[in-house]
């Protein structure tokens, strides 16, 4: 397993790049679900604080993220099949151009 402080960092950078997303594939509307939280689930009971400490700092920004993402994921079957957009809970959560090229998160 990497370092304490590796896996610290790892867990603050995806608190800051998930919710910078924007638009994604629909078929990836679940990744929280199916991928994220899975990936996450040990950390709550790392054996280095500082590890436990950066989740518990990071959770309500995960969660909040996680919800925008599975709202889009359950929204209207109406809403289209290409990128879903995951802005801000002010927005309408409308569909994304889908026109290829970058799917707003780098290959994650």
């Amino acid at each position: 397993a990497p370092a304490a402080p590796v896996r610290a960092a790892a867990v603050h950078a995806l608190a800051s790049v998930l919710p910078a997303i924007e638009t994604f594939p629909a078929s990836d509307a679940k990744v929280f679900p199916e991928f994220v939280w899975p990936s996450l689930s040990g950390l709550a009971r790392d054996r280095e604080e500082s590890v436990r400490v950066a989740y518990a700092s990071t959770l309500a920004t995960l969660a909040k993220t996680s919800a925008r993402f599975l709202q889009r994921a359950v929204a209207p079957a109406g809403a289209g099949a290409g990128g879903v957009n995951v802005g801000s809970d002010e927005g309408d959560g409308g569909v994304g151009s889908g026109s290829g090229g970058s799917n707003g998160y780098g290959g994650f």
